[in-house]
């Protein structure tokens, strides 16, 4: 059946073939899980893989084909394990999604490019999450998308949803201001990206879209949010960031699911406490118990990233950022103004290390974004 592809585009081919895996049922789920692994190896057992590939039918394979033509004309887009617009985060999961549908910016998938934001945090809670709860997850996700952190939930009632909003409206008052662009975020559902559930959240989906964001799945189309599935979900929202942030959550709440998965994947947890007689609060309150970190504000999940994430050990990293941060601070008062690359050129060091030390600077408005990738000292530069 392979010999006869007509499609000479080899990551075309791979797409086909990795739906059609995940689309038929004579290869087990673990026999998924083995040929994903070797897909994302340099030196995967290609005989075994082939030897499973030969099980699939013509017929699956085909309808992979006209699945994908359907995504396309609907907008929306598919992305395989392997190619390189595939989350590398991802990747280093135990159980990788084969293939992920996307409506929207698959820009923020890449993660490892300079121009992506430094943070990549999850907010989930309770669906019945109360309004002061709410409240509070809908100001924490505008105040770290404002601080250029890309926000990833799940688009469900509650705390999820209020974390998408809080991450749009940043975004707007940052096109009303002026300033660059920043991430609407990334919803990861648990139903097709055109069928977004729940259904009362289709406007919210469409503004994270419009705001430059994306909505992914790993289900296809049109899939049904069936229960099962939701869970299955929460394995990408953990495996995609740094941390995962828990708000309100009773004792089986499903966002504890996602903290497990976010633990056993070597992220970081935060948890916000709560009163000790509050349903609401039990998950919380015994994540900290566990060891969680606690959080009251975005400035306490900032801190924590700043100081130990990006910084270097305690013993040299004064020295070390004081002397670096000075010279890129010594280059930009030396030039109106410089891109990125230029800076990265004349302090000599990595791109990967001017990135984190440029947005330390902008958040201490020590220097400033312009248009054009224009970086300087000044608010304003003249044209």
């Amino acid at each position: 059946m392979l010999n006869n592809c007509n499609n000479n585009n080899e990551i075309e081919i791979k797409k086909q073939l990795l739906l059609a895996i995940l689309r038929e049922s004579k290869i087990k789920r673990m026999e998924k899980a083995f040929i994903s692994e070797q897909f994302c190896s340099q030196h995967g057992d290609f005989a075994q893989v082939r030897a499973l590939l030969e099980r699939l039918d013509k017929s699956t394979f085909e309808m992979a084909g006209e699945e994908i033509v359907q995504v396309r004309a609907a907008g929306a887009d598919i992305i395989c394990i392997g190619e390189s617009a595939y989350p590398c985060v991802l990747k280093e999961m135990s159980d990788p999604p084969l293939v992920l549908f996307i409506r929207g910016n698959k820009i923020w998938l890449e993660q490892e490019t300079i121009t992506q934001p430094l943070l990549y945090l999850a907010i989930v809670g309770m669906r019945k999450a109360s309004s002061e709860g709410c409240r509070f997850a809908r100001q924490l996700a505008h105040e770290l998308t404002a601080s250029k952190v890309c926000i990833v939930s799940g688009l469900a009632y509650g705390i999820d949803t209020a974390a998408h909003q809080g991450a749009v409206m940043a975004v707007d008052d940052a096109k009303k201001s002026g300033a660059l662009p920043l991430c609407p975020g990334i919803a990861v559902l648990g139903s097709g990206v055109n069928n977004i559930y729940p259904a009362r959240n289709r406007a919210l989906a469409q503004e994270i879209i419009a705001g430059g964001g994306c909505i992914i799945s790993e289900y296809g189309l049109d899939a049904e949010p069936l229960a099962y599935r939701f869970p299955e979900r929460n394995r990408i929202v953990s495996g995609f960031v740094s941390g995962v942030i828990v708000v309100e959550a009773a004792s089986r709440s499903g966002s504890l699911i996602t903290a497990r998965l976010a633990l056993e994947e070597g992220r970081d947890v935060f948890a916000v406490p709560g009163a000790i007689n509050s349903e609401s609060a039990e998950g919380t309150n015994n994540l900290l118990k566990q060891g969680a970190i606690l959080v009251t504000s975005a400035e306490d999940i900032l801190r924590h990233y700043w100081k130990i994430k990006f910084h270097q050990p305690e013993a040299t990293k004064a020295t070390a950022n004081i002397s670096s941060e000075n010279k890129i601070l010594h280059c930009l008062n030396q030039h109106k103004s410089l891109s990125f690359d230029e800076i990265v050129e004349k302090t000599g060091n990595s791109s990967q290390k001017v990135a984190a030390e440029l947005t330390i600077l902008e958040m201490t408005e020590e220097i400033y974004r312009h248009p054009g990738n224009l970086i300087s000292i000044h608010r304003f530069i003249d044209n």
